[in-house]
Parts: C-alpha cells; structure tokens; sequence
C-alpha cells in the first residue's frame, strides 16, 4: 500500500513539471511580442498601442489574389496580429488612432489575406481611403479601412470612421471569400461606400461588405450615419453570405437609395435575436436630448431607416462635447482644444494638425519599412525581460526537478533517515543524488525503510530484515 501512494505522490509532481514546461515557453513567447506596435508595425504577434499613429502606404508589395492593394499594413499567410489600445495623455483621453498619414495618396490601413488573423481592440481606425474602383474581380477598391479575404478578423471596443471606399463597397471594412468577422461594443461611424470613379457597379455596404460564403456578426454595436451609393447604406449582406445583428445592436441614420438600413441579398441568410434596433434608443454621446422610443430590428424592416422618434437629438456644436446617452447639455471644451468627429470628447490642436498636416518632424519614430519584423532583442526593456523570464523559468524547472527527486529518494529508502529532512532537501538541491552524508549506499536502503515504518508494521518489518540477515549469514 505504502508504495502505491509513493508511486502517486510521484506521479502528481511529475504532472506538475510537464505543466510548468507547457506554460513557461507559452509565457516566454507572449513576453517576446508584446510591445508597442507602432514602432515598427510589425504583422505578426501581440502589440499595444499607446499614441495615434500614422501609417504611410506600403512601399514593397500586398499581393492578393496575384494583385497587388495599395495598403499600409499586410498581414498574410496565417500571420496573426493583435493590437490593444491603452488610453493615454498623448491620445488626449481619447482611443488610440490608426489613420492614413499621406492624404495625398488613397490607400487602405490593412489588408488581411491568405489564413491571417486581425484582432483590435480598443482602436480608431480612420480615413482610410481606397476610391479607385479597380475591376470587379480584384477587389482593390473595396474596404476603406479593412480587406479581408480567407482570414478572421475581430473587433473589440473600437471605432471606424471617415473611410471611404471607392470600388464594390464596404467604406469601412470588406469581408469576402470564406472571411470571417466579428465586431463587439464597435462603432462604425460616417463611413462611405462612393464607387468614386464609376468604373465598375460599386458603391454597397456603407459600413461593410460581407461577401463570397462570409460570416459577419455584429454584437452589440452600432452602424450610425453610414453611406451607400447604391444599397446597403448600413451593410451589404451577399449571396451565400450568413450576417448576424445581434445584442442590442443599433443601425441608425445611415443613408442609400435602396435599403438605407441594411440590403441582404436574397440567397443571402440575415437573422437578428430580437433585441436590436433600426433607429436609436438613446441619442448618442456627442448629441443631446432624449430620452427615445426605439423600433426593434426585424426581417421585415431591416432595409429601413426610420428617423429617431421622441425628444429628438441635437449635435453639440464645434468647441463643445457631450460624453453620456441623452445628455441635456453640451460641455465646452478646454481652451487650446476643439471637438474631436465624433463629438464625444476634445482633442489638443497641435497634435490634431500634427496628425493631418504631418510636417518635417511628423512621424519620425515610423522611418522603417512599415511592415519590418525587427527583433524585440533590439529593445533593451524587452532583452531584459526576456532575460528575466528564461532564468526564472529554468529556476522553476530546476526547482521542480529537485522537489521530484527528494520525493523519490525518500520514498525509495535512499536518504539518512539520521539527517532531518530539511537539510536533507538542501543537500539534494547542492548535490543530488550523489553518494553524500544525505545518501545511503544501495544496499544500506533497508536502515531507511525501518526507519520509515517504524510506527506501523514496525515490528514485522524487523522480524523480515534479521530473518533475511540470519538467511544471508546461512548461505555464507
């Protein structure tokens, strides 16, 4: 009996070291790409962003498909990245901003292709711009701010506005060929879908585009003042393509000639859970007044886009804001500091010119390849941390090893039962298993297993020992 609870003891500590060895490389791996992406826009790892950052058009090549999309940010090939926002001073209270820096050129902020995975959370994504239409295979005009094409993409928390897309639609985001999307708590807000040069039937899904056998599902936010060219002033659902409105979700004031609300194609599947609304419930931070009476989203009303019914909703004026639903006031901003676009909060001037007009210092930190991989090990915070998690991972292990091995030689009557077992244990961390005062010969093993049961069975087991001792002096 008194072996088979040795052998689990055993067994339970042995468990706990591969479970150390599975988490200390998993933790060493996170600590390698966290780091503040804006440095060097790396597309792959886990990055916060702490400060609006301005991202000039990819110089090397973004191939989708063979074609090549004028983007600032190509993530490909199962690369997987994650940024998450940090409010700060530099945002001015505000979430950190991805915005196009060149206002001259039209491009995109990020392109996602072949089994990638984009995930954002707590981030503004804005004036992304891709108004040339291309040609309707090749997709190069469509999502202002997002394209997505065999990949995942998700978002938490944040904000899309001012992306215009020029091409088949989605002003703020495509989604097309077995995509998959997935907004949470996100606001997509004045958005275009404008087929700007005409060359092709564009201009659908003022907010997004699903397409191509796509998933789409908006949980729990909100497509407001939204444009369409043609249909889908909110969003375009099309043919083979499943979109989900879902958690009190609002599509409100968005505007199209035909389905201002949303268009879902009829080979398409659009379903909602009864708690989402066509118009808003509330009048939103950056207006005042309220309280409003709500239409629940349906299948029938879907495309429509009724105007807000009750206490009606007035936008607060430049220089002052409102933060909260149904404010009754507008607050003036602080002096030096003027109405960000969405009206909810203020933003310092100089660093909103700096971020429109750039200038000879603007975006001096950015002067490397926008999408260069650069080792963390370049960073001295991140070297020394990394130092740190490797040395205290092998201690871990090392520790383990050694409790493991105390374990063992104990149970398996190796240690001198004269030496108490914390300077046994300290003897096994110096030298191990090592022949030392806290060993005993092999064959002295038996002193130690009376000692160990010498409380029950003790005297049975000595009777054993001097019976083999007496059978051993026989033989002799």
């Amino acid at each position: 009996m008194r072996m088979t609870n040795n052998k689990k003891i055993t067994t339970f500590f042995l468990q706990i070291i591969v479970i150390f060895l599975l988490i200390i490389p998993h933790s060493f791996v996170n600590a390698t790409t966290d780091g503040e992406w804006c440095t060097n826009k790396p597309v792959h790892g886990k990055f916060t962003l702490s400060t609006h950052c301005g991202v000039h058009r990819l110089s090397g090549e973004c191939l989708v498909n063979t074609v090549q999309h004028n983007t600032a940010i190509c993530v490909y090939h199962q690369n997987t990245l994650e940024i998450e926002g940090k409010i700060t001073d530099e945002t001015e209270g505000n979430l950190p901003q991805i915005y196009r820096q060149d206002t001259t050129r039209p491009y995109r902020l990020f392109t996602v292709s072949g089994g990638a995975q984009l995930t954002l959370r707590h981030i503004a994504l804005k004036n992304g711009n891709v108004t040339h239409s291309g040609t309707a295979g090749n997709h190069i005009g469509t999502g202002g701010a997002i394209y997505v094409r065999h990949s995942h993409l998700f978002l938490y928390d944040s904000v899309l506005s001012s992306n215009i897309a020029g091409g088949v639609g989605g002003g703020a985001a495509y989604i097309g060929q077995k995509g998959h999307m997935m907004a949470y708590n996100t606001l997509f807000f004045k958005n275009a879908a404008t087929n700007g040069d005409g060359l092709i039937s564009g201009g659908y899904g003022g907010a997004y585009f699903c397409g191509g056998s796509t998933s789409c599902v908006l949980n729990a936010s909100k497509l407001i003042g939204n444009i369409a060219k043609v249909k889908g002033g909110g969003f375009y659902c099309a043919r083979a393509t499943g979109c989900k409105i879902v958690a009190k979700s609002i599509v409100s004031q968005n505007i199209a000639p035909t389905n201002p609300g949303i268009s879902c194609d009829r080979a398409a599947v659009c379903s909602t859970d009864d708690t989402s609304y066509i118009n808003s419930p509330y009048c939103m931070p950056g207006t005042i007044g309220g309280p409003l009476t709500p239409t629940i989203l349906t299948e029938e009303n879907q495309g429509t886009q009724p105007p807000n019914s009750g206490n009606g909703c007035k936008v607060c004026g430049k220089g002052t804001y409102s933060n909260t639903r149904n404010a009754k006031t507008c607050k003036d901003c602080d002096v030096g500091t003027f109405t960000n676009d969405i009206g909810d909060a203020c933003t310092n001037i100089t660093v909103q010119k700096h971020h429109h007009h750039g200038g000879n210092n603007a975006n001096k930190p950015h002067e490397l390849p926008q999408n260069a991989i650069v080792s963390e090990l370049e960073n001295p915070s991140h070297f020394w941390r990394n130092i740190v998690f490797i040395v205290g991972g092998l201690l871990c292990i090392f520790f383990m090893y050694k409790i493991c091995l105390f374990i063992w030689l104990k149970c398996n009557g190796r240690l001198n039962p004269e030496m108490s077992s914390c300077k046994a244990f300290v003897y096994i961390i110096l030298y191990g298993s090592n022949q030392d005062a806290h060993m005993l010969p092999k064959e002295d093993k038996g002193v130690a297993m009376r000692s160990i049961g010498g409380g029950i069975g003790g005297n049975q087991e000595s009777l054993l020992y001097t019976s083999l001792e007496n059978s051993e002096g026989d033989e002799l």
